[in-house]
């Protein structure tokens, strides 16, 4: 009986391990898909005033 009681304990608890490592294994198969980080929109550079005026001042 003993016997009986302890394999079906083992099959219980490698059930559950299997279980486990399957369901771990699914996730890291698929990750979540992550959000893609929205990009700054790079600052414009001040236009350099031209200075052609000066030459006839």
């Amino acid at each position: 009986e003993t016997i009986a009681r302890e394999k079906a304990l083992r099959d219980k608890v490698e059930a559950e391990m299997t279980e486990f490592f399957e369901r771990r294994k699914q996730a890291k198969e698929k990750p979540a898909k992550k959000k893609p980080a929205k990009k700054k929109p790079a600052k414009k550079k001040p236009a350099k005033k031209k200075q052609w005026k000066r030459k006839f001042y």
